[in-house]
């Protein structure tokens, strides 16, 4: 990224524009470093909080807040209908800026106003979020069960640490396949293969909810162990530690 920025010294205006979250990898951008380089070389920082509002942070304000930088960030933009339960999106930042987004963003100009219901369950999520921090916690906690469960099983959950956990298996059709043989178990999840991925990256994405109970999670995390017997290939991806070894797992979070 530096180098990409000493490339563009004085050939205009400088942004860094990044996901707070990425909704393929589960990963968290290191926002701190690019805030200091952005600084460095007077560019603005935009972060699309689309997978990190209403999920990280103490309150779920986000990336800038899990990183103590809120309030920090020159844009914050994201969606309402993902964290929040909604639909629409929204975009935070200086005052002549939202003033010109609003004259000139050809996406806001021929869009149609939030309805008045949509608003009100918007503020009813904020208000939640706002006094009611444990569901953020308990998102955490259900999320951190379910990525370990799987780790321990053997599937690959990349550098997921957030609740968007993907579980790489490389091939298309034994994705396919496992899908297919999770959802017959009861559990849905969603296959992403190329081009959303990189070839030989295909996975499934496997999205965990402060609603879902414990039981929840390890009945899902017992599906992904009988799905082993169902798919063949994923024997060799794969280790063969059992379920028996992740139920340890659920004393650690209920505590």
């Amino acid at each position: 990224m530096e180098q990409k920025l000493q490339a563009s010294v004085g050939k205009g205006n400088l942004a860094i524009i990044v996901d707070g979250v990425y909704s393929m990898d589960g990963d968290i951008a290191p926002l701190p470093g690019i805030y200091s380089l952005a600084k460095r070389y007077n560019a603005l920082v935009i972060i699309d909080e689309a997978h990190a509002t209403g999920v990280l942070g103490l309150r779920g304000r986000g990336t800038p807040e899990y990183f103590g930088m809120h309030g920090k960030i020159d844009v914050v933009m994201g969606t309402l209908s993902k964290g929040l339960g909604a639909v629409g999106g929204f975009a935070a930042g200086p005052k002549d800026l939202i003033y010109y987004l609003r004259h000139a963003a050809r996406g806001f100009v021929f869009s149609a106003a939030l309805p008045p219901a949509t608003c009100a369950a918007l503020i009813a999520a904020l208000d939640v979020l706002e006094h009611e921090p444990e569901w953020v916690i308990r998102l955490r906690e259900n999320a951190d069960l379910m990525r370990q469960g799987l780790g321990q099983m053997g599937y690959d959950t990349g550098d997921s640490t957030t609740p968007i956990i993907p579980v790489i298996i490389g091939e298309e059709i034994t994705t396919h396949q496992l899908t297919r043989a999770l959802h017959a178990l009861g559990v849905y999840v969603s296959p992403v293969a190329f081009p959303a991925v990189r070839k030989g990256t295909a996975r499934l994405r496997v999205s965990v909810m402060a609603t879902h109970t414990t039981e929840d999670i390890l009945k899902a995390l017992n599906a992904f162990e009988k799905a082993k017997t169902m798919v063949p290939m994923l024997s060799e991806i794969t280790s063969s530690r059992k379920l028996e070894e992740v139920l340890s797992l659920q004393t650690s979070v209920a505590a």
